[in-house]
């Protein structure tokens, strides 16, 4: 099952929330796909950026087996002065599987949040929280929450919150 997902706003709109509930089942992301919500910088009326001001909603995933690999992601992002919102899985078990490539344009698997604004007014990112029975993370897969910004902004990223029985890491 590949699923998608997005909830975005350009400007002064926030974005929405997304939820997704699996219950008893599985879902699976792969190939690229997304359940995200974001906010991004668009172009402006006068032809040049116009910032979003406006924070990313919140995501959260449910089921009792979830897999994401080949660059799928379940992310809440900003690209402006808004923050990026939270990030929530819940289940028995989760495996993130990142891709063999080593190509610059690789989409990497994560779940994260994360604010990828430019500026000292840069968006914060939000938490992410993972509480399951089994966590595997394999082939650079990844849990992320990160601001990412080379001109000024001293904010931080979020937190990362792991409530595990059994994690386990490994390269194919």
């Amino acid at each position: 099952i590949t699923s998608a997902s997005l909830s975005a706003a350009a400007g002064a709109g926030k974005a929405g929330n997304v939820a997704v509930a699996v219950n008893n089942g599985m879902l699976s992301l792969s190939n690229g796909g997304q359940i995200t919500a974001t906010t991004v910088a668009g172009e402006g009326p006068d032809g040049g950026d116009a910032d979003s001001d406006a924070d990313a909603g919140s995501v959260s995933v449910s089921a009792k087996a979830l897999t994401l690999d080949s660059g799928a992601t379940i992310t809440a992002a900003t690209s402006g002065t808004g923050n990026a919102g939270n990030v929530s899985v819940n289940g028995d078990t989760v495996t993130v599987m990142g891709t063999d490539s080593v190509t610059p344009d690789a989409q990497q698997t994560a779940i994260s949040s994360a604010s990828a604004a430019v500026g000292a007014n840069a968006g914060k990112a939000g938490n992410v929280t993972v509480n399951v029975g089994s966590l595997a993370l394999a082939n650079g897969g990844l849990i992320a929450a990160t601001t990412v910004d080379g001109m000024g902004s001293n904010d931080n990223g979020g937190a990362i919150t792991l409530v595990l029985a059994r994690m386990k890491f490994s390269r194919s």
